[in-house]
């Protein structure tokens, strides 16, 4: 029986087309989510709360901040919630430091990557010397910045859950329109 069962296995598994994946797809599911990181997730630069990325983005799941009649069509504000945060860092950190290698060695452009490097990496420094001055602005002690070893969880101000998806996907579609006008101009 067992025989049997493993012969037939064998027949519909060579006469069926089976479904891998393939370099090509994992590239493209690749790219698909580091835009999405880059885009939603981590805002690129040097101030407070840039450079970080947020650990959960839950949009417009809160219905109890606008009116009811809104709230069917799934109007609200969303949620993106930072933690602690540099346990993510360092895995963000290798993110982009293997992704450095393997576009250098295939000959790609990595200036805008070690652009992205270089900040990730001023995190670091920023959330150190931050983190004497405001504990002790805390505790009412008097400390000055010392790049010691000792950060800060995270910097995040308020508001700085407005930048992100929703703008950088509004100007993926402005992009998109602009490209489909050119065209039809040509």
């Amino acid at each position: 029986m067992n025989k049997t069962a493993t012969w037939l296995l064998c027949l519909c598994a060579s006469f069926g087309q089976n479904f891998a994946q393939t370099d090509e797809i994992n590239l493209q599911k690749y790219w698909k989510f580091r835009n999405e990181l880059r885009e939603s997730y981590v805002k690129i630069g040097p101030k407070s709360g840039e450079g970080i990325t947020a650990r959960l983005i839950q949009p417009n799941k809160c219905f109890d901040n606008v009116a009811e009649d809104d709230a069917d069509y799934g109007w609200g504000f969303s949620t993106i919630q930072w933690g602690d945060d540099m346990i993510r860092h360092g895995y963000y950190l290798g993110l982009l430091a293997t992704e450095y290698k393997l576009l250098k060695d295939a000959g790609e452009d990595v200036s805008g990557l070690l652009n992205e490097i270089y900040y990730a990496l001023n995190t670091i420094n920023r959330l150190d010397l931050k983190a004497e001055k405001d504990i002790g602005e805390i505790y009412g002690l008097i400390e000055n910045e010392n790049l010691n070893g000792f950060y800060m969880r995270n910097d995040t101000p308020e508001g700085l859950q407005t930048i992100g998806k929703t703008q950088s996907s509004n100007a993926v579609v402005m992009n998109l329109r602009i490209m489909k006008q050119t065209m039809q101009q040509e």
